[in-house]
């Protein structure tokens, strides 16, 4: 990201608690099921899901903004990457998708991070693998 110009990151809206070393507004913008669901209803969410019984989300207007700059604007999930671009009007749309070294290096991070049980690593490697199946599908004209 500091190396490529034009770049900015989604930071996506979360109701999980945060872990440590992460950083409101940087990592996550972390708020409670009652913000987030006024956030739904207000329709400042581009896109929801709930994933491992946690709210996740991209909040509307800083994509917006980076969009309208003429930025490419990346996200962390594949599927909620590929309906912002659906949603976003425009002559092209593209997803930037970034693949961990390995799937064991993945499950090597999650594994040293030491905060998931192994039945939650076992379904955050299940859906990663699902996500990462899809990404020759991502780019979208």
């Amino acid at each position: 990201m500091e190396r490529t110009p034009g770049l900015t990151m989604s930071v996506s809206a979360t109701t999980r608690p945060m872990r440590p070393g992460e950083v409101d507004g940087r990592d996550y913008h972390f708020i409670d099921k009652a913000k987030f669901e006024q956030m739904v209803e207000r329709n400042e969410l581009l896109e929801s899901a709930i994933v491992f019984d946690n709210r996740y989300g991209t909040p509307r207007a800083p994509v917006e903004a980076a969009l309208a700059a003429e930025r490419t604007c990346c996200s962390t999930s594949t599927g909620r990457a590929r309906s912002n671009c659906g949603k976003r009007p425009g002559p092209t749309s593209s997803v930037v998708f970034i693949l961990p070294p390995s799937a064991a290096d993945l499950e090597k991070r999650l594994h040293s991070r030491a905060q998931d049980s192994d039945d939650v690593i076992r379904g955050r490697m299940s859906r990663a693998s699902h996500e990462m199946s899809h990404w020759p599908n991502t780019i979208i004209s």
